[in-house]
């Protein structure tokens, strides 16, 4: 994408960058339909950093931009500035993801904790805690792990617990591991209503219900330019 600023506000963004040797920028919405700036390292002229932040406004909302924004600046020349955006939003947020109304114990879980543990957790208290990397590639998903295909890879940090009346009992394992992963991220694929060529999430388990997934699209790169 290729955006064109006026004179004024091109050299604004590229002695930004000179003078205050910026890396990257953090654009976060503020729930009231505005945007809140993080710059590193940061701006210490607080007119130069205002002037920036109006700019910046103007070039998102240009480019179509309503979720959370990484900005990192690629390079930057006399004729143009290369910024790629990483956007980047809380699930729980998106009107389609209800996880109010999702189980994510799924038939699969039930029936490998009452085989391999003796556990029917229709009658327990279950605490997930896990962390996977995903990505969307086509429209099939692997079992697990990084496929081919490129869907899906586990980080690690698995852990489920089940706590009945008489103890708390780790039944964490590799196994149990890969068919929350797989329940999750196919929901994941299903729900969401936008096309993913790749995204990340981070989430918790809590009485039987999602409580959170973070999800980051792939970069793309704007082309600053000065106007004709």
């Amino acid at each position: 994408m290729e955006i064109s600023l006026t004179e004024e506000k091109y050299s604004l963004i590229q002695n930004s960058l000179l003078d205050f040797n910026l890396k990257s920028i953090e654009a976060l919405w503020d729930g009231h339909g505005g945007l809140e700036f993080e710059f590193e390292p940061e701006i210490s002229d607080l007119e130069i950093q205002n002037n920036l932040e109006e700019t910046l406004i103007e070039i998102i909302e240009v480019a179509g931009i309503i979720w959370n924004l990484n900005i990192k600046i690629v390079s930057s020349t006399d004729l143009e500035i290369l910024l790629e955006f990483t956007e980047s939003r809380n699930l729980s947020e998106i009107g389609d993801i209800t996880f109010e109304n999702s189980d994510f114990l799924s038939a699969d879980v039930f029936n490998y904790i009452l085989i391999h543990h003796g556990l029917n957790i229709d009658e327990c208290e279950c605490i997930v805690s896990y962390a996977q990397t995903g990505y969307s590639i086509g429209d099939t998903t692997s079992d697990f792990y990084f496929s081919s295909e490129g869907e899906f890879t586990s980080q690690g940090n698995f852990s489920f617990v089940v706590i009945n009346d008489e103890d708390q009992i780790d039944i964490t394992g590799e196994e149990l591991e890969k068919i929350v992963g797989r329940v999750v991220h196919n929901y994941i694929i299903d729900k969401c209503s936008m096309r993913l060529s790749y995204f990340d999430y981070n989430f918790d388990f809590m009485d039987e219900h999602l409580n959170d997934i973070s999800l980051t699209l792939s970069p793309i790169t704007i082309t600053l330019k000065k106007l004709e």
